[in-house]
């Protein structure tokens, strides 16, 4: 009866201990994010290359901790890759002027474009930092070299919010680089 009682005690601690998380899962582009667009009013520009930094490439959701540290979640994971994610969600920001191209042929008239994303990560402190180069070229022509850098801050806690924030802030570097387009362009 004893050895019963005190298996019985154990695994009742055992059961205390074992505190499960709820893993969640977040996606940058949404299926709300995809509209219909008139492909043959829009210029195409072609994605040529599209670079991230490692971290992004985990499941996890980075967080910076200090300058040199970074922080991947276990309980809060991309539902999908990073880099798919946030092509399609570059996408559906450069639709409204253009057609961000991925595959196909490529025609020397057409622009294309190389990101290289070099931070986009919550910190510590509540901010969402992005920081990329990118190069806009016509055929083997480059037309402009650019270095783009911003910081918000979060207004709220969660990742959820936080995922919102990577929208806005990748929404800025498109439109920074549509503004760069059009100034080409005239």
């Amino acid at each position: 009866m004893r050895h019963f009682i005190f298996i019985a005690i154990i695994l009742s601690l055992t059961g205390c201990s074992n505190h499960t998380s709820t893993i969640q899962h977040y996606l940058l582009s949404s299926p709300n994010d995809i509209q219909s667009v008139d492909l043959t009013q829009s210029k195409t520009l072609r994605l040529t290359r599209l670079t991230i930094p490692e971290y992004l490439k985990q499941n996890g959701l980075p967080l910076m901790l200090e300058s040199n540290q970074i922080q991947l979640s276990k309980t809060h994971l991309w539902a999908e890759s990073f880099d798919t994610s946030l092509t399609k969600y570059m996408q559906h920001a450069f639709s409204s002027e253009y057609v961000l191209a991925t595959e196909g042929g490529f025609n020397d008239d057409q622009y294309s474009l190389s990101i290289d994303i070099l931070h986009l990560v919550a910190t510590s402190k509540g901010d969402v930092i992005i920081s990329a180069n990118y190069q806009i070229n016509n055929g083997s022509r480059l037309l402009s070299r650019q270095a783009y850098s911003k910081s918000y801050s979060l207004s709220e806690d969660g990742y959820a919010h936080t995922i919102n924030v990577y929208r806005r802030a990748i929404n800025d570097m498109v439109n920074h680089i549509k503004t760069k387009l059009t100034a080409i362009e005239k």
